[in-house]
Parts: structure tokens; sequence; C-alpha cells
């Protein structure tokens, strides 16, 4: 059962499992009216800090596919690295699209 752990008005965060933090979906909106001005790093910034924090996850992945530039721009910013493309990850509107795997880890607790 999904459970929304954190909410704002561009960013849900959800669990998969109430019983386990492993793993957490974001879900982002956006308008043209705010492309480029910085609020999904600011948001993603925010997300980054309540899973490390206050979840003590150890690593958040981000696939994202090769074409969005913006999203893999983002990320980058926030320190994430590319591990690789995972070939056909996902299927979107009837075709297997790659994503790159891009992956922050948390390193307080190392």
């Amino acid at each position: 059962m999904e459970k929304t752990i954190l909410k704002s008005k561009r960013l849900i965060l959800k669990t998969l499992d109430e019983n386990s933090a492993a793993e957490v979906l974001a879900y982002y909106q956006r308008n043209k009216d705010e492309i480029n001005q910085g609020y999904m790093t600011e948001a993603i910034k925010t997300a980054v800090d309540y899973a490390f924090k206050e979840l003590k996850l150890h690593r958040i992945e981000a696939n994202i596919m090769p074409k969005n530039k913006a999203s893999l721009k983002v990320v980058e910013k926030l320190g994430f690295i590319n591990e690789g493309i995972s070939k056909k990850y996902l299927k979107i509107n009837g075709s297997w699209e790659d994503h790159i795997h891009m992956v922050l880890l948390n390193e307080e607790l190392e």
C-alpha cells in the first residue's frame, strides 16, 4: 500500500510499502512558466535531504531517458553519478526506452 511521506506544491514522495522506506516514488509537476527557474533542483534537493536525513536511505537512484537533458542536468547538479545505461528499461507509450541510471549515495552512512 502506498503512503505519502512528503508533499509540496511541486513534489510528492510516496513509499511503495508503508513499512519500508526502501523504495520511494517521486512525482513532480511543472508548467511551461517554471522551466529553467531552478524549482525542480530545489524540490529534488529537498527530497534527497529528507530521504537521507529522515528516512536514513543509503542510496537514491534516478532512471532518466537519455533525451531528457533537463532532468539529467538537475540530478547532475545535485551530485548524482552515471552508473550506466539500462537498455529497454521501461515501456513508455508502447515502446521500450533506454534509461541512464543515475545514483547518489548517502556518504554520512558510509
